[in-house]
């Protein structure tokens, strides 16, 4: 689990710092005060997977998927802090010592939600970098969501 947090961050940090034209400076408390600030400037994607498979391109999500629930700060925290108990309830109660892959995937579950969790009370909002068929659109001409690692 160490090891996915430890990817999780470093990826949001890399992707801040490198994507953009220029580095993204986050100031934290006109971000968690202001809805409508936005420290991330325009910028171009950049492809990693040709074929307009796969993007990086920087986005704040103070939501869920496809931005559900934006704004809604505290409601996410203690979701994610309700949902890290169960993880780690199942992880110490259910699961045996032979069972590696469901320890890795758990633990990768995790790491994600620990990830995400340090940006909601830090940032107030989740780091996003990659953006995952930029050209196809879902039903409802909804584009595909931002996620990170």
């Amino acid at each position: 689990m160490g090891a996915g947090l430890a990817l999780d961050l470093g990826t949001k940090s890399w992707s801040f710092q490198c994507v953009a034209d220029q580095p993204v400076v986050i100031d934290r408390t006109a971000l968690i005060n202001n809805a409508n600030y936005q420290p991330i400037p325009p910028h171009e994607s950049v492809v990693l997977v040709p074929g307009r498979i796969l993007d990086l391109h920087l986005v704040l999500n103070s939501g869920a998927v496809f931005g559900i629930g934006a704004e809604r700060r505290g409601f996410f925290i203690g979701f994610t802090v309700v949902a890290l108990g169960v993880c780690f309830w199942i992880f110490t109660r259910w699961m045996s010592a032979s069972s590696t892959m469901a320890h890795i995937g758990l633990g990768l579950v995790l790491a994600g939600a620990i990830g995400n969790l340090w940006d909601r009370l830090i940032f107030g909002r989740v780091r996003d970098f990659l953006h995952m068929l930029p050209d196809r659109r879902l039903p409802f001409n909804w584009s595909w969501p931002g996620g990170n690692t």
